[in-house]
């Protein structure tokens, strides 16, 4: 509620509510807090901070996990692509190859992700409905979409998978067909 102008401190405010039937734990002043809040930042951060890191941390766990997946693909299948080269493939038509492979992994893993953890979230959020004791939080918990860190971390992996088109490209560009050819297998 807001104080009109005039009024010195919130101790009238619990017994007006105590007089109409409501029980108050305690008056907060919005400018004390705003004060605390501004003087110990570090105090009042919160999980906000954490869940920035794990964010972070996350999308360079699976930026690297395109990254190394599209490495050793490629490098498993270079007697593969040796052969298709030699077959008559073009070097266009080989980086299709090798991306098609990337591209299939890249997109059904974002949408499966996605899939997973929006069925994850609906399965926990009603065990985090309960407070301390024991009675349902009011109002009830709503699971809800955070678009922009979702397009975000999207775009840092197709970022991610882009850099590793082009890269692949390169690594294809370089591939010695008869080189790889004598080697065989090994």
């Amino acid at each position: 509620m807001q104080l009109a102008d005039g009024t010195a401190g919130t101790g009238f405010i619990a017994p007006a509510l105590r007089e109409r039937g409501l029980v108050s734990r305690g008056t907060l002043l919005a400018s004390e807090e705003v004060s605390q809040r501004v003087d110990t930042p570090l105090i009042s951060a919160g999980w906000r901070g954490l869940i920035v890191l794990m964010f972070l941390a996350l999308v360079v766990a699976g930026v690297s996990g395109v990254v190394l997946f599209s490495y050793i693909d490629t490098q498993e299948r270079r007697t593969e692509l040796a052969v298709l080269r030699t077959l008559g493939f073009s070097k266009a038509q080989l980086n299709a190859a090798v991306w098609f492979s990337l591209l299939v992994v890249v997109v059904f893993g974002m949408a499966l992700g996605t899939w997973v953890g929006q069925q994850i979230g609906s399965s926990i959020l009603p065990l985090l409905e309960v407070a301390e004791e024991g009675a349902r939080v009011t109002p009830p918990m709503v699971l809800q979409t955070d678009w922009n860190t979702l397009i975000t971390s999207y775009a840092m992996l197709v970022g991610a998978a882009v850099a590793s088109f082009l890269w692949l490209s390169w690594l294809t560009s370089r591939l010695e067909v008869q080189r790889v050819l004598r080697m065989g297998e090994a």
